[in-house]
């Protein structure tokens, strides 16, 4: 049986003796602000939108399907990178402020995964990681103030879903396919590393880190890589998966996801995130699935997610150091979903 591989999320690079590094740490306000985009369906369409401090602000006004994928906030901007459809195609695009960028050329479908924006010294990039369709297939890239890089060759499929800039060296973080087989990799500055090997790699400016999920034909596993070594975060009695990694200035690695697990307390739930590789039981909580982690530069730890312990309607939740926000995020619609978290303190 074939092992079929998808990196869902976070290239993530780490310096050694530091910690990680943050992007923004020139650009932290006064006081705390936790911004999530996602979206919400209107019983038709999806409608993309994100919430400052649990407070809604919608991008687009739901006469076409959108999708808010990732958000980051540089200097007081925010920027949402996602996709919306024209009528005809999925067009590549962010909002800075919720005023739209296109990054495709609306004649293929095209995704916006990931953003992240540098600042530095009053020069400012925006890099936006996706894939778009070419022929019939699809080619990971990436957009650098709206130029596209491509990062393979549009002979087979090829999907990129995060994006991470240190010392002028760009990460992008995916997949290709071989034939049937989804193969995880990560492209340093446009060449690929394949992670299906698990070879070690160390690159002397720090560490890098993959997080993604393994099927072997009867469970999904959950996993990272450092440095291209992979470290397994369950034994497969359960599915488990992974959505987003985050490491702290202290070296600690948190991993978002679920894992349908027996705790020692002897209950069956879903589990949220790892700590180190320790999966974290919520005992309040029967069922917690973790989509974007994010940890702040005091080192506090903020999860977005869906609650379904508190039953229906769907709970859309944010979590403290493991502690759950006294506070929904409000939505108007159906099936609304989050996937991606960043916080400014």
């Amino acid at each position: 049986m074939k092992n079929y591989f998808f990196v869902l999320a976070a290239a993530l690079v780490c310096i050694i003796n530091s910690g990680c590094p943050r992007d923004r740490d020139d650009l932290i306000p006064a006081e705390t602000a936790v911004y999530v985009a996602g979206s919400e369906n209107s019983g038709f369409l999806d409608i993309a939108k994100y919430w400052k401090n649990g407070e809604a602000v919608y991008l687009t006004d739901g006469t076409q399907d959108a999708m808010a994928n990732s958000i980051y906030v540089s200097d007081g901007d925010i920027y949402v990178a996602g996709e919306e459809y024209n009528g005809s195609t999925y067009v590549a695009k962010y909002w800075k402020n919720g005023t739209p960028v296109v990054l495709s050329d609306q004649a293929n479908d095209a995704s916006a995964k990931s953003i992240v924006v540098i600042n530095k010294n009053g020069l400012l990039d925006v890099y936006v990681a996706g894939y778009e369709s070419q022929g019939i297939k699809y080619v990971a890239k990436y957009w650098k103030n709206g130029v596209p890089v491509n990062l393979s060759d549009g002979t087979t499929d090829s999907y990129a879903h995060s994006i991470k800039v240190r010392n002028n060296d760009v990460y992008v973080a995916g997949y290709e396919f071989t034939g049937t087989t989804a193969i995880p990799k990560y492209w340093k500055n446009g060449v690929p590393t394949t992670l299906s090997g698990f070879s070690n790699i160390t690159y002397p400016i720090g560490d890098v880190y993959v997080t993604g999920n393994e099927f072997d034909g009867a469970k999904t596993t959950a996993k990272y890589w450092k440095n291209g070594a992979a470290v397994l975060l369950s034994d497969k009695s359960y599915d488990s998966y992974t959505t987003s990694i985050d490491i702290s200035s202290t070296g600690d690695v948190y991993i978002a996801g679920s894992v349908r697990q027996l705790f020692p307390s002897g209950v069956l739930r879903w589990a949220t995130y790892w700590k180190n590789d320790i999966v974290v039981d919520f005992s309040s909580a029967y069922a917690i699935i973790g989509r974007s982690i994010f940890v702040a530069n005091s080192d506090d730890m903020y999860l977005v997610g869906y609650n379904y312990s508190t039953g229906p309607p769907l709970d859309l939740s944010i979590w403290k150091n493991g502690a759950r926000q006294s506070s929904s995020l409000p939505y108007q619609g159906f099936y609304p979903t989050v996937n991606s978290i960043f916080v400014t303190n």
